[in-house]
């Protein structure tokens, strides 16, 4: 909930401080952490910047994959094994892209190789909590400059090969379902 309410603020901050001229994905991760901070003071939490940590670690021992943005709401007083029935959750994971124009962008593979890598550290990397209840959100936020689909293209360059599925499901408003990252239909390249 804390969260979600977070994304609501992030176009006001982007635009009002001038995040949407910056070049780097760092930009977002950065707007969107002042967005949870603004909703952390609102509930008059203390010491609210503890509770983030950016680049968190997903494991402590092995390689270091990180994540862009972790929130760690367990010592805020704000939620509850109740409410953790509702969605609320103590460890959020946050993986963020920012997808703009600017001179040498990647082409539309690459960056979706960067946004089904992100998607698969959230699916596989964060702790599952128990079985009684989860204690772990994970977030992809993934903010694009224009159309996203000139940024993450659904079509295969190979001639006669099927669309990707999931890109578009992506973008699309609403609740989506995606099946598959359909990576045993991607060249190894991807």
């Amino acid at each position: 909930m804390l969260i979600e309410q977070a994304f609501m603020s992030l176009p006001e901050i982007m635009l009002g401080a001038g995040y949407a001229r910056q070049e780097y994905e760092a930009g977002i991760v950065s707007a969107f952490s002042l967005a949870i901070l603004q909703e952390l003071n609102g509930r008059n939490v203390t010491k609210p910047i503890s509770c983030m940590c950016a680049e968190k670690k997903y494991l402590e021992k092995g390689r270091s994959l990180r994540a862009d943005l972790h929130l760690n709401l367990s010592h805020t007083y704000t939620g509850s094994h109740a409410l953790s029935k509702f969605g609320y959750r103590f460890s959020n994971w946050i993986e963020a892209k920012y997808f703009r124009k600017t001179k040498g962008t990647p082409p539309s593979t690459k960056n979706l190789g960067m946004l089904a890598a992100d998607i698969i550290r959230l699916m596989v990397l964060p702790p599952l909590g128990t079985k009684e209840r989860s204690s772990t959100g994970r977030y992809l936020l993934h903010v694009y400059q224009g159309d996203p689909l000139r940024h993450i293209n659904p079509k295969r360059k190979a001639r006669g090969a099927p669309d990707r599925v999931w890109p578009t499901k992506l973008v699309q408003a609403g609740t989506q379902i995606v099946e598959s990252l359909e990576l045993d239909q991607e060249k190894e390249a991807f």
